[in-house]
Protein backbone atom coordinates (compact mmCIF):
# COMPACT_ATOMS: atom_id res chain seq x y z
CA UNK A 1 0.00 0.00 0.00
CA UNK A 2 1.62 3.16 -0.66
CA UNK A 3 1.25 6.26 1.94
CA UNK A 4 2.36 9.61 1.26
CA UNK A 5 6.50 9.74 1.26
CA UNK A 6 6.63 12.28 3.44
CA UNK A 7 4.51 10.85 6.29
CA UNK A 8 6.11 9.92 9.09
CA UNK A 9 6.70 6.14 10.68
CA UNK A 10 3.72 7.24 13.12
CA UNK A 11 1.02 8.31 10.69
CA UNK A 12 1.98 5.35 8.11
CA UNK A 13 1.00 3.28 10.97
CA UNK A 14 -2.03 5.33 12.23
CA UNK A 15 -3.37 5.15 8.61
CA UNK A 16 -2.91 1.12 8.80
CA UNK A 17 -4.38 0.84 12.04
CA UNK A 18 -7.98 2.58 10.49
CA UNK A 19 -7.38 0.12 7.35
CA UNK A 20 -7.06 -2.61 9.50
CA UNK A 21 -10.35 -1.36 11.79
CA UNK A 22 -12.78 -0.76 8.28
CA UNK A 23 -11.86 -4.00 7.47
CA UNK A 24 -12.42 -5.79 10.85
CA UNK A 25 -15.53 -3.86 10.92
CA UNK A 26 -17.01 -4.53 7.63
CA UNK A 27 -16.07 -8.35 7.55
CA UNK A 28 -17.43 -8.25 11.60
CA UNK A 29 -14.23 -10.77 12.39
CA UNK A 30 -10.90 -10.88 14.39
CA UNK A 31 -8.11 -11.25 12.25
CA UNK A 32 -4.67 -10.46 12.04
CA UNK A 33 -3.06 -8.39 9.13
CA UNK A 34 0.36 -7.87 7.34
CA UNK A 35 0.13 -4.70 5.39
CA UNK A 36 2.99 -3.68 4.17
CA UNK A 37 4.03 -0.10 3.26
CA UNK A 38 5.97 2.02 0.01
CA UNK A 39 6.63 5.59 -0.29
CA UNK A 40 4.73 7.01 -2.83
CA UNK A 41 6.00 7.82 -6.48
CA UNK A 42 4.90 10.52 -8.57
CA UNK A 43 4.04 7.61 -11.05
CA UNK A 44 1.37 7.33 -8.76
CA UNK A 45 -0.37 10.27 -8.14
CA UNK A 46 -3.05 9.75 -11.52
CA UNK A 47 -4.28 7.27 -8.82
CA UNK A 48 -3.84 9.37 -5.49
CA UNK A 49 -7.16 10.13 -4.06
CA UNK A 50 -5.08 12.64 -0.91
CA UNK A 51 -6.67 15.75 -2.92
CA UNK A 52 -4.52 18.61 -1.01
CA UNK A 53 -1.03 17.02 -1.53
CA UNK A 54 1.66 19.22 -1.63
CA UNK A 55 3.71 17.60 -3.62
CA UNK A 56 1.44 15.85 -6.56
CA UNK A 57 2.79 16.01 -9.74
CA UNK A 58 -0.06 14.53 -12.13
CA UNK A 59 -3.61 15.39 -12.27
CA UNK A 60 -5.82 12.80 -10.40
CA UNK A 61 -7.17 10.34 -13.22
CA UNK A 62 -9.39 7.41 -11.58
CA UNK A 63 -9.28 5.35 -8.49
CA UNK A 64 -7.75 2.10 -8.67
CA UNK A 65 -11.36 -0.76 -8.37
CA UNK A 66 -10.38 -2.93 -5.78
CA UNK A 67 -11.20 -6.44 -6.35
CA UNK A 68 -9.59 -9.59 -4.25
CA UNK A 69 -8.38 -10.57 -7.17
CA UNK A 70 -5.93 -7.17 -7.45
CA UNK A 71 -6.12 -6.51 -3.78
CA UNK A 72 -3.51 -9.38 -2.86
CA UNK A 73 -1.10 -9.01 -5.89
CA UNK A 74 2.59 -8.42 -4.58
CA UNK A 75 3.23 -5.48 -7.66
CA UNK A 76 2.46 -1.46 -7.75
CA UNK A 77 -1.00 -0.73 -9.51
CA UNK A 78 -0.91 0.78 -12.79
CA UNK A 79 -3.11 2.89 -14.51
CA UNK A 80 -4.35 0.24 -16.99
Amino acid sequence: MQMPYYFTLEEVHSQLFDIEELIRERFAVEVEMFVHSDPCTFAACSLCLMADCPVRQHPFEHEVKWTVQNAVKNERHRLA
